[in-house]
């Protein structure tokens, strides 16, 4: 039986319903006279759910109720198709005890992983010989309800499994305590967030379901909450979906990037591993820790192989400090941004071309290390793959971006000659960008140059991106934006991450031809920065045209690239994660091209209005942390 979603999604709480008819003896169907309510509540520690099951008729009814359940005790990489070159035999054990169902497999990697399911609510549960099915015959009095309670724990150690765990109280009113105490959780982290308000109900609603989403996907840890990068595929931190989330939402949530910088100094790399694709200085991209990572049969277990999150992680430090004026942090920060300074001199740096480059991962990692990090992401007109090692557009703008901001902070904290150097090697680098990457019968920059100095000559969105970091000219930049909302790029819902007839173009694609609101957000901000208020109006309109066809106002990772007048709504990525925090966070971005710059230093020098949406007449923004007034824009 399939049970229908009920009501409004909240953070960590579920609702599900379903009816059941009966017939009478004179044949007649009672419409609706059994109700089963399903509510379920994630905890970090598993999940607890509660069936309420209830009877509207004038008669006692008997009911078997019947919990299938199972644990394969997967690797997440295999769930994704990944094939082990080792054999990985998993015998899982099924033992019900004190009414308390185990099931439990020791990995290869030595570790016992455990799902131990408790049962309550007053009738005793019986489970199949197999172990697979649990069933409860239950019968309801007229007009009365009765309750089974299920507890799933996860659990792992290295100790042989006891197949039982303590047995938490399962009564009705143990249940209602758990669920009262997780929504006033989550009412209080909402308290955290600034308070908008504007006439465009999509606006707001988006708003307001892009705060909780950021919560739920905020996990806690030493360094304090982190975003995860995405449900269900990527579950765990990333270094530069993490960074660029938090940029994001730096306005809004200025805590979250003092965390995030937390986290990433922590786990900056101190050795040379090729399997990991660490070099010392240089900042994480991922981290896992499932059986096959800890196997090593894949370097992620913590893995750098990304060639932006280092100069991205110095960008997060600058503009934390313009946003919060926090000199004591930025100090704190400093030996981690002199030693990402040092990998990027030492390792990042091409030595001819002085542009940052990165080679393909021969040991299970991988081949390209931008955030379009498909293997046949980065090629040429003729859709021949671009050699390594490959030098992409849009880093050389994040480089660009983290030396012109530090170039100040560096003097003002007395490093007269690094702060000389940085400026000069910026304004070096930004000539060698213009000169080397800009197509002018495109208006467009190349996506990359590759190993053998030839640039991949395609329309992309990778451009997009310098928008945002000052390293282009503004005659440039205007040419880019224009060129960018071209119908081969510009889809009417968003900038494809690809032009439209392009060797490699897909719309089903996952780099190649797809929409990501994240890159479309960069964009965006990237537009406002510039002053490009028309090409501003165009995308934001798409946007939010996007979020309003979307169920809870929630964009995902990513939407195909089809024309919008091709179908009625955008098209679903089909294994895009949803929720997405780059993706939620890109709302963040587009509220901040309606306001402008806010902060420097620490300062709030917001000065009214900037732009607005079409469809939007007004918006007030209240509560934002270290501003002296509300933000309106009307």
């Amino acid at each position: 039986m399939n049970l229908e979603p009920l009501g409004e999604p909240e953070n960590g709480v579920s609702y599900f319903r379903q009816y059941i008819p009966f017939s009478s003896s004179s044949g007649e169907e009672a419409e609706g006279a059994v109700s089963l309510l399903l509510e379920r509540i994630l905890l970090p520690e598993g999940v607890r759910e509660r069936l309420s099951i209830r009877n509207f008729s004038r008669v006692k009814r008997s009911l078997q109720v019947v919990l299938a359940m199972d644990s394969d005790f997967a690797d997440m990489f295999e769930v994704r198709g990944f094939v082990s070159s080792i054999d990985l035999p998993r015998k899982v054990e099924r033992v019900f005890r004190d009414g308390v169902l185990s099931f439990s497999c020791q990995g290869k990697d030595g570790i016992v992983r455990e799902s131990v399911i408790s049962f309550g609510g007053g009738h005793p549960a019986v489970v199949s010989s197999a172990g697979k099915e649990v069933r409860w015959t239950i019968t309801i009095p007229p007009g009365e309800e009765c309750c089974v309670e299920t507890v799933l724990a996860l659990v792992e150690t290295r100790s042989i499994p006891l197949h039982s765990v303590h047995e938490p109280e399962l009564s009705p009113e143990s249940f209602s305590s758990v669920l009262k105490k997780m929504r006033k959780n989550n009412l209080d982290e909402l308290e955290k967030w600034p308070v908008l308000k504007t006439d465009n109900p999509i606006l707001s609603a988006s708003y307001d379901r892009a705060c909780k989403d950021m919560d739920m996907l905020f996990t806690g840890g030493f360094e304090g909450k982190v975003p995860y990068a995405g449900l269900p595929w990527f579950s765990t931190f990333f270094g530069r979906d993490a960074i660029i989330t938090a940029y994001s939402i730096l306005w809004a949530r200025p805590d979250i990037a003092l965390n995030v910088l937390k986290y990433l100094e922590k786990r900056q790399a101190t050795e040379i591993d090729p399997f990991r694709a660490s070099q010392p200085g240089k900042i994480l991209h991922e981290e896992r820790s499932g059986e096959l990572s800890n196997l090593l049969e894949i370097p992620f277990g913590r893995y750098y192989g990304s060639i932006d999150s280092t100069p991205l992680f110095i960008v997060l430090a600058c503009e934390y400090y313009q946003r919060t004026g926090d000199e004591k942090i930025l100090a704190s920060l400093w030996p981690s941004i002199e030693k990402a300074l040092f990998w990027i001199d030492q390792y990042g740096l091409d030595p001819v071309s002085q542009f940052l480059i990165y080679s393909a991962s021969s040991d299970g990692g991988l081949i390209n290390q931008g955030w379009k990090d498909s293997a046949d992401s980065v090629f040429h007109a003729d859709g021949s793959l671009a050699k390594h090692p490959i030098a992409l557009i849009e880093v050389q703008g994040y480089l660009y971006w983290a030396w012109s901001m530090l170039a100040p902070l560096a003097e003002k904290f007395g490093a007269l000659s690094l702060s000389k150097s940085l400026k000069k090697r910026a304004k070096r680098l930004k000539e060698n960008v213009i000169n080397k990457f800009w197509i002018p019968e495109y208006n467009m920059f190349a996506m990359a140059i590759d190993g053998a100095g030839k640039p991949c000559v395609i329309k992309s969105s990778n451009p997009g991106h310098l928008l945002l970091t000052g390293i282009l000219p503004r005659n440039l930049a205007r040419r880019l934006a224009k060129t960018l909302l071209d119908p081969e790029l510009f889809s009417g819902w968003g900038v494809r991450t690809l032009a439209k007839g392009a060797a490699r173009y897909n719309p089903v694609s996952y780099h190649n031809g797809s929409i990501w609101p994240h890159d479309n957000g960069l964009i965006l901000a990237g537009m406002s920065r510039m002053g490009f208020i028309k090409e501003l109006k165009t995308l934001s309109s798409a946007y939010l045209d996007g979020i309003s066809m979307f169920k809870d106002y929630r964009l995902p990772e990513l939407i195909c690239g089809f024309d919008r007048q091709d179908f009625a709504g955008p098209v679903l990525y089909p294994t895009s994660c949803s929720p997405q925090a780059w993706s939620v966070a890109s709302l963040f971005l587009l509220i901040r091209s309606m306001t402008g710059e806010l902060f420097e230093k620490g300062r709030f020098v917001h000065k009214g209005r900037f732009f607005l949406p079409p469809g939007v007449e007004s918006l007030e923004i209240l509560g934002v942390k270290g501003a002296d007034r509300a933000l309106i824009s009307s």
